[in-house]
């Protein structure tokens, strides 16, 4: 027997190892235990069975058998005795299976074991890299002090000028277009005064090319609550401090994930990569909604097909994949938890603010997303960068 291989005697089961994360398992079901399904199965059967002379679910056995077939009766029985059995199998023999097995009947006969075959995709065994110091020479290399000048400052100031200077713009031009619309020998609209709408627009907004709005304190309080023009300038500086320590925390993670992908081999089982993918496109389809459009219209606006949109996205399913098979196993080695407190916090949030959300699936997504948290922040303690050799 081959490393691929294992036996398991006293259930009758050999388990083979297939590429690409798959899993063969081949055994029986006792005699014994394969016949205690048919009773079950008869009166499973005869529920729902009518047959001229009896009523609904009052058929005899031998008539509802001759009626339907042994044979049919039999593969009710395995698909039953199966269905009960093969978890059993799975976490007697520790097989992480994911998905829905490929089962095929090998042997059946009535007072004989069932014989079956089944293949299955399984989580992929890898070896992690050296995370540590791949994950502290990343951090190392992205590090960079967050800086916000007085020249980022003005030029978000200009951008909320030039933005209020066009809205007031093309509210100055609908306000006095109002009650006019008489049409000259060109088709142009004018204006009570007589001159085109179109060329009066044009003139205001040439007259207004180097006429933003004056930058005062009553000016900022009409954008928001906002004090005076100091507020306003210390809020600009926050915020752009946040969204610059965003960006930071953005980069040196990906730069931790990609040394790591780096030097990680993972063959990834199919049914991860396609599960993935109809993830993002669910989530994509959700955000073309909520905007307003149909994801029919998104195709047709790219001149592509859906399934070549998911084609395009593979390469990004799979490292998606391969980052939490990653996360999770590091979360594992490390002894990385979530503590129940601040669990069942988040879940309360999130269920707060979405009443109709399965309490469940809640759960099993925030847990997933603060441990991943976890073991970023893991990754990213100052002291590993500290402790590279120079």
């Amino acid at each position: 027997m081959t490393d691929d291989e294992t036996q398991n005697k006293e259930n009758n089961i050999q388990i083979k190892k297939l590429p690409n994360s798959e899993v063969e398992i081949e055994g029986e079901i006792p005699a014994d235990e394969f016949e205690s399904y048919y009773k079950k199965t008869v009166q499973k059967l005869g529920k729902d069975a009518e047959l001229p002379g009896f009523r609904k679910g009052h058929v005899p056995e031998n008539v509802l058998v001759e009626k339907l077939g042994e044979n049919a009766v039999l593969h009710e029985m395995a698909n039953m005795a199966l269905a009960n059995v093969y978890p059993k199998f799975i976490i007697e023999n520790k097989i992480e299976a994911i998905g829905k097995p490929e089962i095929t009947i090998t042997k059946i006969a009535r007072n004989n074991p069932l014989g079956f075959k089944a293949k299955t995709a399984v989580l992929p065994e890898f070896e992690l890299s050296d995370y540590e110091s791949i994950a502290a020479k990343a951090v190392s290399n992205t590090d960079e002090d967050i800086l916000v000048t007085d020249e980022d400052i003005a030029g978000v100031i200009e951008q909320i000028r030039k933005s209020r200077q066009q809205s007031q713009a093309y509210a100055d031009f609908t306000q006095t277009g109002a009650g006019e619309g008489k049409e000259n020998s060109d088709g142009a609209i004018l204006g009570a005064d007589g001159q085109p709408l179109a060329q009066k627009h044009e003139n205001t907004e040439a007259q207004k090319q180097n006429e933003l709005p004056e930058l005062t304190d009553e000016f900022v309080k009409q954008l928001g609550d906002f004090e005076n023009i100091a507020d306003f300038k210390k809020k600009i500086r926050e915020n752009l401090i946040h969204e610059k320590t965003a960006k930071a925390k953005d980069k040196k993670r990906i730069a931790i994930i990609d040394g790591i992908l780096e030097k990680t081999s993972i063959l990834l089982p199919s049914i991860l990569i396609e599960s993935e993918l109809d993830r993002m496109l669910a989530r994509f389809k959700n955000n073309i909604s909520a905007m307003g459009h149909t994801f029919e219209d998104y195709l047709k606006q790219i001149k592509k097909t859906e399934t070549e949109t998911r084609e395009g996205w593979r390469k990004d399913a799979e490292k998606s994949v391969k980052t939490q098979l990653i996360l999770q196993k590091i979360a594992e080695t490390e002894k990385i938890k979530v503590p129940e407190v601040e669990l069942d916090k988040e879940v309360e949030h999130i269920t707060k603010h979405h009443p109709d959300a399965d309490k469940e699936r809640a759960r099993q997504y925030v847990e997933g997303m603060l441990l991943h948290e976890k073991v970023f922040q893991f990754l990213e303690r100052e002291e590993k960068a500290d402790n590279l050799p120079k």
